[in-house]
């Protein structure tokens, strides 16, 4: 029963740890892709107004992936208190020891084109 649960919360562990580092990795570049698509109209000297919209589509994109990652963080919450629950410490699955706790804070996105 042990083995199960362990082989389980493993398995879990590892999923949750992808998910956690490809929203990481995609907020960076839909970062970068903003970061593009100003930088590219100054050096074209591009109106403003011509560029709004894929930078408000790019802000939206990057607001979303950071409501995802939100999500993921509080399901990672959740998984530590279930875990808890079953008997199982953080070393026994994989889970980094002694990681600095933070509280969420709610952070909004907000872009100044």
């Amino acid at each position: 029963m042990l083995n199960d649960k362990l082989k389980a919360a493993r398995g879990i562990a590892t999923s949750l740890g992808t998910s956690e580092t490809s929203v990481d990795q995609s907020l960076i570049a839909g970062a970068n892709l903003l970061i593009s698509i100003c930088d590219g109209r100054l050096r074209t000297g591009v109106a403003a107004e011509n560029a709004s919209d894929a930078v408000s589509k790019a802000v939206q994109g990057l607001t979303a992936l950071n409501d995802a990652r939100d999500n993921f963080v509080a399901c990672h919450q959740a998984l530590a208190i279930l875990r808890d629950a079953q008997g199982l410490r953080g070393d026994m699955v994989g889970c980094t020891p002694d990681k600095p706790k933070g509280e969420i804070q709610p952070r909004t996105l907000s872009a100044v084109a």
